[in-house]
């Protein structure tokens, strides 16, 4: 197992490194697969037997040499399967058709209204080729091993625009899971059609979608999606929308609760945007939400915009889902160096157990052009203070392997183990360890280094 530098200035009296080794790592297995890309935790139940979900969408990179690599797909994961390549360990395999399948995914629901939970993946086509665009899967039986096939999907072809964020939760209140699919630069503009469960097997387009969020195709409104988060405090679960183009590329953030089986405007449901500074920065590029960062007892949102400043990056903390300017946020924090990408993801989770919410940010570093450098994620303990911070302030920096990995790229944070801590999983999905850009999956448990 590789070993990370970890990197704590918690007392205040300067950083102090030492050695961290993650408690699980997980490998792709072949060249271009990608592993890590994309990451979700299962916060359906807090007692589940695979609640790590690792996307491996395979020669998603438009520059590569490989234009059709190896199916895309995904893995499901415990956290005591133990380290190794994906293919060796992995408690399950949902296979896909084609290349770049995994780009995104989620632990959905039951979508079906089978009983079972099910599994989303999302396809991206940097080549505009049509395509299927998100697969669903039955999640598998507890404790199964094995392959698992997609018993329905959601077609577009590259005429109605590129697919990109995907959120699964109950957004028109019936208790039953549905499904948020945003395509961005469409004929008709940014459209999020929203398929509210039960959702038949077989085949459905975007028109058989029972809502949907529209916005002017420039604003790239959806690119980025996050649910499973109350902001308002109204009892009615809020979709968070990043539209990281508007503006000319500043970016905005907007939050809808959704009326259902409507096709408005964001503006029309309601939503009054958080605007990115004037700089190119595309705010909304990343989102991350489930916890309270200020101690206020309300639901607060991190909103990354990873171009800041020649590609230093910014994220910033708000707590308020009204919006206003985001140069009015309650915490910003910058990258150090030209292409660091800091805020290029986030997650929120009480890493030390001490009852308060804390932020990890991911700082993957340009894989195209920064080669010398590995990815790093900064930990900032909660609660915390408000105003303008740096990476050097943060209580631990956790620091990727090779160069480049991309770690960082992709975080996700949750109470996997179940001893109420939380504990943070990591993806490096350029990582080259087994094979070229094979990617890497860390797991660090809360209890065990994260302190």
């Amino acid at each position: 197992m590789l070993a990370l530098a970890l990197v704590c200035a918690c007392d205040g009296s300067g950083p102090v490194t030492d050695e961290v080794q993650p408690d699980r790592l997980w490998h792709g297995a072949q060249a271009l697969d990608l592993a890590g890309r994309a990451i979700d935790l299962d916060r359906s139940s807090g007692a589940v037997s695979s609640p790590i979900l690792v996307g491996t969408p395979s020669a998603s990179r438009a520059d590569s040499d490989v234009a059709e690599g190896a199916p895309g797909g995904a893995y499901r994961l415990r956290p005591e399967t133990p380290s190794g390549v994906l293919d060796d360990v992995a408690a399950v395999h949902y296979t896909a058709p084609d290349a770049n399948f995994g780009h995104g995914v989620a632990f959905a629901g039951d979508l079906d209204g089978d009983g079972d939970p099910d599994v989303a993946l999302q396809g991206i086509w940097p080549f505009q080729i049509p395509r299927p665009d998100v697969l669903l899967y039955d999640a598998g039986q507890t404790g199964t091993v094995g392959t698992q096939v997609a018993w329905a999907r959601l077609t577009i072809d590259f005429t109605a625009g590129q697919p990109f964020g995907m959120c699964a939760d109950d957004f028109d209140g019936d208790a039953r899971a549905d499904l948020a699919l945003a395509m961005t630069a469409t004929e008709a503009g940014a459209v999020l059609p929203i398929f509210f469960g039960p959702i038949e097997p077989g085949d459905h387009s975007i028109e058989g979608a029972s809502a949907a969020l529209l916005a002017p195709g420039e604003t790239w409104a959806g690119r980025t999606l996050a649910c499973h988060s109350d902001l308002d405090g109204d009892g009615v679960v809020d979709l968070v929308a990043g539209a990281d183009r508007q503006s000319g590329g500043d970016g905005a953030v907007y939050v809808v609760s959704l009326p259902p089986h409507a096709r408005v405007t964001y503006e029309e449901a309601g939503s009054t945007p958080w605007l990115g500074e004037p700089g190119g920065g595309q705010a909304g590029q990343s989102l991350a939400v489930g916890g309270d960062l200020d101690g206020d007892g309300q639901q607060d949102l991190f909103i990354g915009a990873p171009q800041w400043n020649e590609q230093r990056g910014r994220g910033y903390v708000v707590t308020r889902p009204t919006g206003g300017d985001l140069a009015d946020a309650f915490f910003v924090v910058d990258g150090a160096e030209r292409g660091d990408w800091a805020g290029f993801d986030a997650a929120l989770g009480d890493f030390d157990g001490d009852g308060a919410s804390d932020l990890a940010v991911g700082v993957p570093r340009d894989v195209y052009f920064a080669f010398d450098r590995p990815g790093r994620v900064a930990i900032f303990f909660g609660p915390l203070a408000g105003g303008a911070h740096d990476l050097s302030e943060a209580g631990r920096q956790l620091v990727g392997s090779v160069d480049p990995d991309g770690f960082g790229m992709a975080l996700d944070a949750g109470d996997i183990d179940g001893d109420d801590i939380d504990d943070l999983v990591i993806g490096a999905p350029y990582d080259s360890a087994v094979a070229t850009e094979s990617g890497a999956v860390y797991l660090f448990l809360g209890a065990s280094g994260l302190r």
